[in-house]
Order: structure tokens, then C-alpha cells, then sequence
């Protein structure tokens, strides 16, 4: 029978480094998993804003008379809904970001289907979950217009 000495007690080295790679696993498991969190809760959040922002917009589009969903009037549209910081005219509509920090970006095109019959309204709007280009997601929503001398 052997003798213990007191001189013995408390953790070994190997002890130690089993405990640290438990924590460090157990940490870097939960961190992983809250950003994930934190990043689908932010897209569900801008997403449903963005589809806010289109209702809206294409709201005020139903309301407009047919012969007017050309040039000015359409980009009087996105600025009463939410006041862009910048617009600029593009080449098949307009272009209205939302934020300052590049929350939503609209672009709304007006075509025509059947010249004098029916018009398309298409609005794309992109949206920032997180930063760099990755984290930029695209919608896409359509409306025709129909001219009001056909509706009945």
C-alpha cells in the first residue's frame, strides 16, 4: 500500500487544459450562434420593412392617374414614402436610398406592355443585412396599370 503525500493535491496541467478547451468550445459555440441570431433577426426586420416601404409605394402608384407614371412623378412617389437622402435619375427609373447608412435602396421602372393599354410598374429594392457586398439582399415586386379609359 503506497503512502499519499498531501504535497499531491490540486490540478494537473492536462487538467487545466481540458477545462480551458471546454470553455473556449463552449464560447465560440454560443457566440456563433447569437451572431447567427442577431443576423437573421436583422434581415427578417429590414425585409419586412422593405415590403412595407412597397405596399406603400405602390399604394401611391394605384393612385396615380395612368398618364401620369412617367419621369418626375414617379420619384415624387419613394420621397413621400420615405425622404431619400440622394436621388438620381437612372436610365429606367429612379433611384431613392431611404437611409443615410444605405438601409434600402428603391428603383422603381415604369413600362409600357401594350402602348396606351398597360403599364408595369417593377420595383427592386435592395436591402443591407450586414456590411460588405455580401450582405446586400434584392427584391422584387411588379404592378400592372391599367389606362382608366378601359376600366371598367
Amino acid at each position: 500500500m503506497k503512502n499519499k503525500c498531501k504535497c499531491e493535491k490540486g490540478f494537473t496541467m492536462v487538467d487545466v487544459s481540458i477545462a480551458m478547451f471546454v470553455v473556449v468550445l463552449f464560447v465560440s459555440i454560443v457566440t456563433s450562434i447569437t451572431y447567427s441570431i442577431y443576423t437573421s433577426s436583422t434581415d427578417a426586420r429590414r425585409r419586412a420593412k422593405a415590403v412595407n416601404y412597397s405596399v406603400a409605394i405602390f399604394e401611391k402608384v394605384g393612385q396615380m392617374p395612368y398618364s401620369s407614371l412617367d419621369g418626375e412623378e414617379v420619384l415624387k412617389v419613394i420621397s413621400e414614402i420615405k425622404n431619400p437622402t440622394t436621388s438620381e435619375n437612372v436610365t429606367t427609373g429612379y433611384i431613392g436610398d431611404s437611409d443615410s447608412n444605405y438601409q434600402f435602396k428603391f428603383t422603381l421602372t415604369i413600362s409600357e406592355e401594350y402602348t396606351g393599354e398597360i403599364k408595369k410598374a417593377d420595383l427592386k429594392v435592395d436591402y443591407r443585412v450586414k456590411a460588405g457586398d455580401d450582405g446586400i439582399k434584392t427584391m422584387v415586386f411588379n404592378r400592372l396599370k391599367i389606362n382608366e379609359r378601359y376600366s371598367t
